[in-house]
């Protein structure tokens, strides 16, 4: 029976268990399990069931000491491509640019909750354009747009259980997003020729601008305005995480965001980040 009983059981865990514990074991089958059953249960099971009981007993010990559970905070340093798109005029604007993100959220073993916050670096956008409408006028004209943006969001994220420091994991994002757009444009008219132009030629082109001197530029339009539009978008996240220690661990991954359109804007983000979680 004893010489059975090794060749069941690998002799790295025999060398790991004390032997107090493979003497004790069998006695304690012997009480618990009726007389009758033990006499069904063929005698090489009966001599590899120890040996097997010690084996999860192990494994459940190391994958609990290696699992952290709690709450978590995660801080992280994301290069962010921003991109909006005016729906009027295909009009894109895009930006890259370096951000942190913030996020707290509770790890219940291979799920994670989190919840995150962003904030952008705005977009500006210049434009200029010069007419000539007549032979003795020249127009400017300027545009100028600011956009800002920040995001909160809810991340529900499943962590692939690899049995090593190294974890891929994917995760959906539901958010709150809030952009702020400010735009402004203003224009000049030059008189080019030697002579006064007066109000009554100039309304014909442009209404309400008064007369010009000779050789002289005034300022004939400016508008400014600004908009606040708060939107709900979803967004996807790919990454791997790297354990450090019990409690804190390296991260890297991909976010992509679409914010759904603002007021005729749509509004998408690509980011990689990386930073680090520590759990309590």
């Amino acid at each position: 029976m004893k010489n059975k009983t090794r060749s069941c059981v690998p002799a790295f865990l025999r060398s790991c268990v004390p032997a107090f514990l493979r003497s004790c074991v069998p006695a304690f089958l012997r009480s618990c399990v009726p007389a009758f059953l033990r006499s069904c249960v063929p005698a090489f099971l009966r001599s590899c069931v120890p040996a097997f009981l010690i084996l999860l007993s192990a494994e459940a010990s190391a994958a609990d000491g290696a699992q952290s559970k709690g709450f978590y905070v995660q801080a992280d340093i994301g290069l962010a491509r921003e991109k909006l798109t005016n729906g009027g005029t295909n009009a894109e604007y895009k930006k890259q640019a370096v951000h942190p993100r913030f996020s707290a959220g509770y790890d219940f073993g291979q799920w994670r909750l989190a919840l995150d916050y962003s904030r952008y670096r705005a977009i500006k956008k210049d434009a200029h354009a010069s007419t000539k409408p007549v032979p003795i006028l020249e127009t400017e004209y300027n545009t100028h747009n600011k956009v800002k943006s920040r995001s909160v969001g809810i991340s529900a994220i499943y962590d692939f259980e690899t049995q090593s420091p190294v974890k891929p994991y994917v995760g959906a994002r539901l958010s709150v997003n809030h952009i702020s757009i400010d735009f402004s444009d203003d224009g000049y008219i030059k008189n080019t020729s030697s002579v006064t132009l007066p109000k009554v030629v100039l309304d014909k082109i442009f209404p309400g601008i008064p007369d010009i001197p000779a050789n002289q530029t005034v300022h004939f339009a400016q508008t400014t305005n600004h908009i606040g539009i708060t939107r709900l978008g979803v967004g996807a996240t790919a990454g791997v995480s790297y354990e450090i220690t019990k409690n804190a661990a390296l991260d890297l991954a991909y976010h992509y965001d679409d914010w759904g359109r603002l007021e005729g804007n749509r509004v998408r983000t690509q980011e990689i980040s990386g930073g680090i979680r520590y759990t309590f």
